[in-house]
């Protein structure tokens, strides 16, 4: 069976176009509705800013505060509440799919832009981690934006374009820090490439036009602690267990664009003839997977949230492993690519709905709860980030200074002289269940890891937290403990 030229280019443009219809729907599933994520707590943070708070000095957060900032644009805009608030992320979800095809068809081709764009499109970890406010999706659009200018530049020896590029990857890094592989990326291609210094120049004076106001607004003791000691501090899992750990991540969340992705990777590395962009890309792709190796975390999945940056790089190399099939061969690949990943994708979602619609009655008992007994500003205190939907869907403030309580920040900063004198105005603990339990009485935060290192309160810290409480509301999944004073 043969296929011209006119024939294929129709038959991939009707597959385009209808992995992109697929794209855009899978992203819209149940986007009004909670999710158990961290999600919640960035959505709250957004909301102090909203409403004046600043970062670092009013409240604890780890990271850049870009994507909070872009939040709070759609606050003033729409109102608070959980769609407002992932409308941005939403849109720079929307907007990456598009970019992955005119990337890849600008540098590569048409018909590896169409693979790469199909298995982007339909990826269920890039769905997952770019549609809700993970602070990933404006940090991969931004990123793979200032890939593409760079290139360009880089083509047309234009030192204002690579100056631009390295402008917007100073926007992805105070988005998400993690992004900053990509300056390194190209300040590495760079060098190796041997191109004239004035370029490596104009790319580090962008990025710094962003990077230094940053710092010139944001510095202080508080980040310094919450950002460089927090992520130097934090507990993460054993070396010898990180290898399994972002391999099961990856193949659970990514597992067409990973496989497929690595085969490109080693494809392109093989190469006789590489092009600048075929560098740039396998450069990028190669120090984000290696990234997930040594950044510090005791959840296995977290890698999958950190490799999303990266993600559409994997893509792109995968559609350039394509370069090898031709004709019906090719065709029957991206077909098979399509159904395994839209079918992968369809059913994880389908799954994640019914816990969402559970979660979501859940809040609302609570919430209708909470709103009754009259609780007012500064009274509540959170654990576990699913609470912070809570606050958020009531318009107010948790107790000041115990803004996020998360096994994290007990085992770094949090302490019992600490917590203990701003209990006095707590009333209400919000609690969501994170393990299965035989009584009311929350004796620990477990995060369980390949190793079952085990993250939890102090004795003396839940003490202070729990006791003279009782239990006031629970529904399903949130409990709520009222305190005595």
């Amino acid at each position: 069976m043969h296929l011209s030229e006119r024939h294929l280019r129709l038959l991939l443009s009707g597959l385009l176009a209808v992995s992109l219809l697929a794209g855009c729907y899978l992203r819209l599933v149940d986007i009004t509705k909670p999710v158990m994520t961290d999600e919640a707590i960035y959505l709250y943070q957004s909301y102090m800013i909203y409403t004046g708070y600043k970062p670092y000095t009013d409240f604890f957060n780890h990271q850049p505060p870009l994507s909070q900032y872009l939040t709070t644009l759609s606050y003033a805009l729409f109102g608070v509440g959980i769609l407002q608030g992932r409308l941005v992320d939403l849109i720079f979800s929307f907007g990456s799919i598009p970019l992955v095809y005119i990337v890849t068809r600008r540098f590569w081709g048409f018909k590896e832009a169409v693979f790469s764009t199909v298995l982007y499109s339909i990826s269920f970890g890039v769905i997952y981690f770019t549609k809700y406010m993970w602070v990933a999706s404006a940090p991969l659009f931004l990123s793979l934006l200032s890939t593409y200018i760079f290139l360009a530049g880089d083509e047309a020896r234009s030192s204002r374009r690579i100056l631009l590029a390295g402008f917007i990857a100073g926007l992805a890094f105070i988005c998400r820090y993690s992004s900053a592989l990509i300056p390194a990326a190209a300040i590495i291609y760079l060098l190796i490439r041997r191109q004239p210094v004035k370029y490596v120049v104009a790319y580090s004076a962008g990025f710094l036009l962003l990077l230094l106001p940053f710092l010139l607004v944001f510095w202080s003791g508080e980040f310094f602690e919450q950002t460089v000691l927090y992520h130097l501090n934090k507990q993460g899992l054993r070396p010898v267990d990180r290898v399994p750990a972002v391999l099961i991540a990856l193949t659970n969340h990514y597992p067409e664009i990973f496989l497929v992705g690595f085969l490109g990777l080693i494809v392109t590395a093989l190469s006789p003839k590489k092009t600048g962009a075929d560098v740039l890309v396998m450069l990028t792709a190669t120090l984000g997977l290696a990234s997930l190796f040594f950044i510090k975390h005791p959840l296995i999945w977290i890698s999958a949230l950190y490799f999303s940056i990266y993600s559409p790089y994997f893509a792109i190399l995968a559609g350039r492993a394509t370069r090898v099939f031709s004709g019906v061969i090719f065709v029957f690949v991206i077909l098979l690519v399509f159904q395994a990943s839209g079918l992968n994708a369809a059913r994880i979602i389908a799954c994640n709905s019914v816990a969402v619609g559970r979660l979501s009655h859940d809040l609302d008992v609570v919430e209708q709860y909470l709103s009754d007994s009259g609780v007012t500003e500064n009274q509540m205190i959170a654990l576990n980030y699913p609470s912070y939907y809570l606050p958020l869907r009531l318009g107010l403030h948790l107790t000041p200074g115990l803004e996020d309580l998360s096994s994290y920040r007990f085992l770094f900063d949090l302490t019992p002289g600490y917590v203990a004198p701003r209990m006095a105005g707590v009333r209400y603990i919000l609690y969501y269940n994170t393990t299965i339990q035989d009584s009311d009485r929350v004796e620990i935060l477990s995060y369980y890891t390949l190793t079952d290192t085990e993250m939890s309160y102090p004795r003396e810290m839940h003490d202070i937290l729990f006791n003279n409480t009782q239990v006031s509301a629970k529904s399903g999944m949130f409990t709520v403990y009222e305190v005595k004073h």
